[in-house]
């Protein structure tokens, strides 16, 4: 149910002193002209869809873009026609197929009811969709909460803000994910679990008078990252009485313009305005915007770039939905601000692909740096005949754009303690050997006829492409790894005379802590204690296990990234930090307290660091499908030891 009653552009750049005005708005959204065959998505039928169908968002999958729209039906209670959220898909961004079994998200609950669920947003963080939407009841019009893993089977988890429309930025920001919401001023709100939003007090943007926004301004799509920072697209109206103005010259009646603008907030803090339109790119022009249930309102909600174009969906009237195109796509930034101390790489690193060893995952990389020349890269991928892993190798020049080995895969398991698959390389270099510690993947729990639970295997090679296996190096020995022992991480330079790899002992499914070794030889490996070496630790994001990633040296002792799960009571792994002594590899000196990469409700595996051309990379498996990166600056995430 709607709620709305009542190209000279320029940069608003907000300096302590007051306002600086320059020129120009960003080339792609200066390029948007409506599609000629507007409308593409009308009302049907005498259903759920038979009155409206409005205010779409969406999101790209593969080559389709799929739209959830908010559909209404005439069937009227109080609050006028019912909404619901329907789903729509389509190859070319025009023509929309929509899915047969519609609608996807009704209304259920007491904040749902009897209005129904409006305007949905949608992101996709990790492997899993989040829908925002408006819940319209006679309590309020709260921003409510869904996720998907497929677009079509959804989980509410509620209201989210005390206001509407919601907009939700995919990436974090200092270690928080943010959004925008609000129909009359827009708030911004953050949370670090996308479940708990806490709203920030003053609004990051209000209504201007004398402009197509004076009257209220309200979110769009969701807010995207861009060269020039947060770039939010919203929607403003301007007031009854100069709407009636318009209305006079027009020769009807006009109560309000709803129009189309943009907004930039700063990398570093999504609640700093850095830069707004002085006027809307987006006006209600045509007789289908002009004339509808609610009249004169076009209202943007869904953007995507696809093949070189930008595809910016909106509402009709609260009637229709159209599309205007740029052939111009914004630019996003190599790196940003995630956390303190880490500037996240824009892109995915690697992505699954084709239809052999790498088709379904690839994931939980391992690197290894030749001087400042060139980054290799070992990774853990599934597909066909792959079982649980086979590994991959690529190359990269500056630590972010990699290409694949044309004779891939390198390594495939061949032998009875690998006979499930290769997982989760680790890689060192001592004299002119490569070491590649990987898993093997044999838990005896889980295989009651194996009688080798060490599942930590070893291969070397001269050239990272031909190996020489060697087997499992490592058994149990003691009660509390005696399910199993794996994720070996060595320490890339000997310590008093010897090599040492922390490792994750387990006796039973998830409840991990981790263990040393050393050796004389690297291929002969002896447990330093008969005890863990690090535990689990209640009320951390680590409570349940903790399994360790890689070991890098620098300047303060040996720095072990690992991975940790059970705080959120899940298994849902989160990587964090720990830093033990250089002179003494067994002593703990710090720990953090909390992870510096998780993604809401999916894993982040993290197994690969590299110092390359004075920063440090490091690599990470996403949803256990994908590889992402990010830079580290130490002196940022040992802050909390100092």
């Amino acid at each position: 149910m709607s709620s709305r009653w009542g190209w000279k552009t320029m940069w608003v750049v907000i300096l302590f002193f007051g306002l600086l005005w320059a020129e120009d708005t960003p080339p792609w959204i200066k390029g948007f002209k409506k599609y000629e065959g507007n409308p593409i998505l009308l009302p049907r039928g005498i259903s759920f869809e038979a009155k409206a169908t409005f205010n779409p968002g969406v999101i790209l999958k593969g080559d389709t873009i799929c739209m959830l729209y908010r559909s209404e039906a005439w069937h009227t209670k109080e609050f006028g026609g019912e909404s619901s959220i329907s789903l729509a898909k389509s190859l070319n961004g025009i023509d929309f197929i929509r899915y047969e079994e519609n609608p996807v998200v009704s209304s259920e609950y007491d904040y749902e009811t009897p209005g129904g669920c409006e305007d949905p947003r949608v992101v996709k963080v990790g492997d899993i969709y989040y829908v925002t939407y408006t819940g319209y009841s006679p309590k309020g019009i709260p921003s409510c909460l869904a996720s998907s893993k497929d677009l079509i089977h959804w989980k509410k988890y509620g209201p989210i803000t005390p206001a509407k429309s919601a907009a939700i930025l995919s990436t974090p920001i200092n270690g928080k994910y943010w959004l925008y919401f609000g129909d009359t001023n827009i708030w911004a709100a953050y949370s670090t679990d996308f479940l708990n939003w806490k709203v920030v007090e003053e609004p990051v943007m209000r209504p201007r008078k004398g402009y197509f926004d004076e009257e209220l301004v309200e979110p769009g799509p969701p807010p995207i990252i861009t060269e020039e920072g947060i770039l939010l697209i919203y929607n403003g109206n301007i007031p009854k009485e100069k709407a009636e103005e318009l209305g006079k010259k027009e020769n009807r009646t006009k109560i309000r313009e709803y129009s189309t603008g943009w907004a930039i907030f700063s990398h570093e803090d999504p609640t700093k305005l850095i830069a707004r339109c002085e006027e809307p790119f987006l006006t209600p022009t045509e007789s289908f915007e002009k004339v509808g249930q609610v009249d004169d309102v076009v209202f943007s909600e869904g953007l995507v770039k696809k093949d070189g174009r930008s595809y910016l969906y909106y509402g009709c009237a609260d009637t229709y939905i159209s599309v205007t195109i740029s052939d111009r796509t914004w630019r996003e930034p190599q790196l940003f601000t995630g956390s303190p101390g880490i500037w996240k790489i824009t892109s995915p690193i690697l992505l699954a692909e084709g239809d052999g060893f790498e088709r379904d995952r690839v994931y939980n990389p391992t690197v290894i740096a030749e001087g400042d020349t060139i980054i290799y890269m070992i990774y853990r991928a599934e597909g066909e005949g792959t079982g649980t892993g086979a590994f991959g190798l690529a190359w990269s020049k500056d630590g972010i754009k990699f290409n694949r080995y044309e004779k891939n895969p390198i390594m495939i398991s061949e032998y009875n303690f690998e006979e499930s698959g290769c997982e989760d390389p680790r890689v060192v270099k001592f004299g002119d050997t490569y070491y590649l510690f990987y898993d093997g993947n044999e838990p005896i729990y889980e295989k009651p006829g194996a009688t080798t639970p060490g599942n930590i295997c070893l291969a070397t090679s001269r050239d990272l492409v031909h190996w020489e296996k060697h087997g499992e190096i490592l058994q149990p020995i003691n009660d509390w790894e005696s399910g199993q022992i794996k994720a070996p991480a060595p320490i890339p330079q000997k310590i008093k005379g010897k090599y040492w790899m922390y490792y994750q002992g387990e006796k039973e499914p998830w409840k991990t802590s981790m263990g040393l070794a050393y050796s004389e030889d690297l291929i002969n490996w002896t447990q330093v204690f008969g005890e863990p070496t690090m535990i689990p630790r209640e009320n951390y994001f680590d409570s349940w296990g903790t399994e360790p990633g890689v070991a890098v040296i620098i300047d303060e002792g040996i720095l072990l990234i690992y991975n940790g799960w059970g705080g959120d009571g899940t298994n849902t792994n989160k990587t964090g930090w720990a830093l033990f002594s250089k002179e003494d590899p067994t002593k703990l000196i710090a720990r953090c307290n909390s992870p510096i990469i998780s993604l809401p409700h999916d894993h982040v595996f993290t197994e690969g660091m590299v110092r390359f051309k004075d920063k440090w990379y490091l690599y990470y498996g996403a949803a256990d499908k994908w590889i992402e990166g990010i830079v580290v600056d130490f002196e940022g995430i040992l802050s909390e030891v100092k």
